[in-house]
């Protein structure tokens, strides 16, 4: 069943990511939609808290492509594609081993720019900047994509 939530701050946002954090167990990937200024990094933080990172320390991987975090056996990568106008080959090659990990949980912003490589089973998350600090979220599992 997918859902649909309206917050209106940046720590019911976290809170809403906290909660898929809470329900989601290694392999995943979590796709993350939205405009610039939708809350993507913000999701992420609260998203990320949930593993005991703290949320100074979850950066926006913009201009580095990836970030990479062990929590113990766990692997949370947070990738953002912003800045990605191809993937070649080699990037590909990458990300496909990546995303078939069996330990790892993968944040992915801006998926859009990678679809063609993105595996099927993952859950999709939409942000929608509404007003000041209102965010419409709407999460779509991985069995309602199929």
């Amino acid at each position: 069943m997918n859902r649909s939530i309206t917050t209106t701050s940046p720590e019911q946002t976290q809170d809403i990511a906290r909660s898929l954090a809470e329900a989601t167990k290694a392999p995943a990937i979590i796709c993350l939609y939205g405009d610039l200024g939708a809350g993507k990094t913000t999701f992420t933080k609260g998203f990320a808290s949930h593993f005991g990172l703290e949320e100074k320390d979850i950066k926006s991987p913009t201009y580095t492509f990836v970030r990479e975090y062990e929590v113990g056996k766990l692997k949370l990568f947070h990738f953002d594609f912003y800045r990605i106008e191809a993937i070649d080959e080699l990037i590909q090659h990458d990300l496909e081993e990546i995303f078939t990990r069996k330990d790892a949980i993968i944040l992915v912003e801006w998926p859009e720019r990678i679809e063609e490589i993105l595996p099927s089973k993952r859950t999709n998350v939409w942000l929608e900047h509404v007003g000041d600090n209102q965010r419409n979220i709407k999460i779509m599992p991985p069995d309602e994509l199929s």
